[in-house]
Protein backbone atom coordinates (compact mmCIF):
# COMPACT_ATOMS: atom_id res chain seq x y z
CA UNK A 1 0.00 0.00 0.00
CA UNK A 2 1.46 3.41 -1.13
CA UNK A 3 1.17 6.22 1.08
CA UNK A 4 0.00 9.22 -0.90
CA UNK A 5 -0.30 12.08 1.92
CA UNK A 6 3.16 12.62 1.29
CA UNK A 7 3.05 13.31 -2.27
CA UNK A 8 -0.40 15.24 -1.74
CA UNK A 9 1.38 17.39 0.72
CA UNK A 10 4.10 18.03 -1.31
CA UNK A 11 1.56 19.35 -4.50
CA UNK A 12 -0.23 21.73 -1.72
CA UNK A 13 3.04 23.16 -0.18
CA UNK A 14 4.43 23.36 -4.30
CA UNK A 15 1.40 25.08 -4.70
CA UNK A 16 0.99 27.11 -2.37
CA UNK A 17 4.68 28.47 -2.52
CA UNK A 18 4.18 28.76 -6.32
CA UNK A 19 0.76 30.89 -6.08
CA UNK A 20 1.81 34.53 -7.26
CA UNK A 21 -0.35 36.62 -5.11
CA UNK A 22 0.90 34.77 -2.18
CA UNK A 23 -2.14 33.06 -1.00
CA UNK A 24 -1.32 29.78 0.53
CA UNK A 25 -5.24 28.66 0.47
CA UNK A 26 -5.93 28.14 -3.43
CA UNK A 27 -3.72 26.70 -6.23
CA UNK A 28 -4.39 27.44 -9.86
CA UNK A 29 -5.32 25.12 -12.84
CA UNK A 30 -4.45 26.42 -16.40
CA UNK A 31 -4.77 25.26 -19.91
CA UNK A 32 -4.22 26.86 -23.17
CA UNK A 33 -5.06 27.44 -27.25
CA UNK A 34 -2.54 28.21 -29.08
CA UNK A 35 -3.34 31.11 -31.64
CA UNK A 36 -5.58 29.60 -34.24
CA UNK A 37 -5.04 31.98 -37.19
CA UNK A 38 -6.96 33.01 -40.67
CA UNK A 39 -5.25 35.05 -43.25
CA UNK A 40 -5.59 36.61 -46.88
CA UNK A 41 -2.55 37.82 -48.82
CA UNK A 42 -3.02 39.38 -52.21
CA UNK A 43 0.04 39.56 -54.58
CA UNK A 44 -0.05 42.83 -55.96
CA UNK A 45 3.53 42.26 -57.38
CA UNK A 46 5.74 38.75 -58.26
CA UNK A 47 7.33 39.39 -55.57
CA UNK A 48 4.68 41.28 -52.88
CA UNK A 49 1.61 40.27 -51.37
CA UNK A 50 -0.62 42.28 -48.96
CA UNK A 51 -3.41 41.27 -46.77
CA UNK A 52 -3.61 40.67 -42.96
CA UNK A 53 -4.26 38.16 -39.97
CA UNK A 54 -7.01 37.51 -37.48
CA UNK A 55 -6.29 35.23 -35.05
CA UNK A 56 -7.26 34.19 -31.47
CA UNK A 57 -5.87 32.72 -28.55
CA UNK A 58 -7.12 31.43 -25.33
CA UNK A 59 -6.47 30.89 -21.58
CA UNK A 60 -8.51 29.48 -19.11
CA UNK A 61 -7.70 29.05 -15.23
CA UNK A 62 -9.38 28.41 -12.03
CA UNK A 63 -8.50 28.58 -8.76
CA UNK A 64 -8.82 25.69 -6.33
CA UNK A 65 -8.76 25.62 -2.95
CA UNK A 66 -6.27 23.52 -1.13
CA UNK A 67 -7.81 21.81 1.11
CA UNK A 68 -10.81 20.65 -0.10
CA UNK A 69 -10.19 20.93 -4.20
CA UNK A 70 -12.78 23.08 -4.87
CA UNK A 71 -13.25 25.22 -7.50
CA UNK A 72 -14.37 28.85 -6.23
CA UNK A 73 -12.69 31.01 -9.01
CA UNK A 74 -12.82 30.89 -12.95
CA UNK A 75 -11.80 33.00 -15.63
CA UNK A 76 -11.06 33.13 -19.64
CA UNK A 77 -8.77 35.37 -20.83
CA UNK A 78 -9.18 35.37 -24.84
CA UNK A 79 -7.11 37.59 -27.08
CA UNK A 80 -8.10 38.51 -30.48
CA UNK A 81 -5.82 39.71 -32.67
CA UNK A 82 -6.18 41.77 -36.11
CA UNK A 83 -3.45 42.87 -38.21
CA UNK A 84 -2.54 43.93 -41.67
CA UNK A 85 0.51 43.09 -43.18
CA UNK A 86 2.84 42.52 -45.88
CA UNK A 87 4.69 39.31 -47.20
CA UNK A 88 8.05 39.36 -49.43
CA UNK A 89 8.56 36.54 -51.93
CA UNK A 90 12.91 35.93 -52.45
CA UNK A 91 11.76 32.19 -54.10
CA UNK A 92 8.90 31.51 -56.22
CA UNK A 93 8.16 28.17 -58.14
CA UNK A 94 5.21 25.99 -59.16
CA UNK A 95 4.53 24.44 -55.96
CA UNK A 96 6.89 26.16 -53.27
CA UNK A 97 7.18 29.88 -52.17
CA UNK A 98 9.83 31.40 -49.71
CA UNK A 99 8.88 34.69 -48.17
CA UNK A 100 9.28 36.46 -45.10
CA UNK A 101 7.24 39.04 -44.15
CA UNK A 102 5.31 42.07 -41.36
CA UNK A 103 2.30 42.39 -39.52
CA UNK A 104 1.16 45.15 -37.74
CA UNK A 105 -2.36 45.41 -35.96
CA UNK A 106 -3.69 45.51 -32.60
CA UNK A 107 -4.87 43.17 -29.88
CA UNK A 108 -8.46 43.48 -27.97
CA UNK A 109 -8.28 41.04 -24.82
CA UNK A 110 -11.39 39.68 -23.66
CA UNK A 111 -11.29 38.91 -19.78
CA UNK A 112 -14.38 36.47 -18.50
CA UNK A 113 -15.96 35.62 -15.27
CA UNK A 114 -18.61 33.24 -14.17
CA UNK A 115 -20.43 36.64 -12.94
CA UNK A 116 -19.28 38.66 -15.46
CA UNK A 117 -19.53 36.78 -18.91
CA UNK A 118 -17.53 39.31 -21.24
CA UNK A 119 -15.32 42.27 -20.56
CA UNK A 120 -13.08 44.19 -22.65
CA UNK A 121 -9.95 44.35 -20.54
CA UNK A 122 -7.15 46.17 -22.89
CA UNK A 123 -6.98 46.78 -26.78
CA UNK A 124 -3.05 47.38 -27.41
CA UNK A 125 -0.44 47.25 -30.40
CA UNK A 126 0.63 44.11 -31.45
CA UNK A 127 3.21 42.72 -34.17
CA UNK A 128 4.56 39.88 -35.95
CA UNK A 129 7.85 39.16 -37.81
CA UNK A 130 8.04 36.31 -40.16
CA UNK A 131 11.79 35.88 -40.86
CA UNK A 132 11.12 32.50 -43.31
CA UNK A 133 8.09 31.16 -44.34
CA UNK A 134 7.41 27.96 -46.53
CA UNK A 135 4.15 26.99 -48.75
CA UNK A 136 4.14 23.97 -50.56
CA UNK A 137 1.42 22.56 -52.63
CA UNK A 138 -0.64 23.96 -55.50
CA UNK A 139 -4.70 24.53 -55.23
CA UNK A 140 -4.26 23.43 -51.80
CA UNK A 141 -1.17 24.36 -49.60
CA UNK A 142 0.99 23.76 -46.64
CA UNK A 143 3.03 26.30 -44.69
CA UNK A 144 5.48 26.50 -41.96
CA UNK A 145 6.89 29.73 -40.83
CA UNK A 146 9.75 30.72 -38.46
CA UNK A 147 9.04 34.78 -36.74
CA UNK A 148 8.09 36.14 -33.82
CA UNK A 149 4.90 37.91 -32.23
CA UNK A 150 1.17 37.22 -31.51
CA UNK A 151 1.59 33.77 -33.71
CA UNK A 152 4.61 32.21 -31.53
CA UNK A 153 7.89 31.44 -33.09
CA UNK A 154 7.25 28.19 -34.68
CA UNK A 155 3.60 28.05 -36.54
CA UNK A 156 2.50 25.60 -39.59
CA UNK A 157 -0.98 25.33 -41.21
CA UNK A 158 -3.15 24.87 -44.30
CA UNK A 159 -4.47 26.44 -46.86
CA UNK A 160 -6.21 27.17 -50.33
CA UNK A 161 -5.47 29.30 -53.00
CA UNK A 162 -8.08 31.22 -54.70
Amino acid sequence: MTNNSSAESAFHQWAADSHPYGDNSKYEDEWFCPPITLDYYYKVLDWMQVGGDMSIAMLCTTENDLHNNETYAYWLNTNLYIAPGVRFNYYHKKITDLYSGVNLGVNVKLHSTETNPLLLSTVRVTWQITAMGVRFGKLVYGSIELGYGYKGILNAGIGVRF
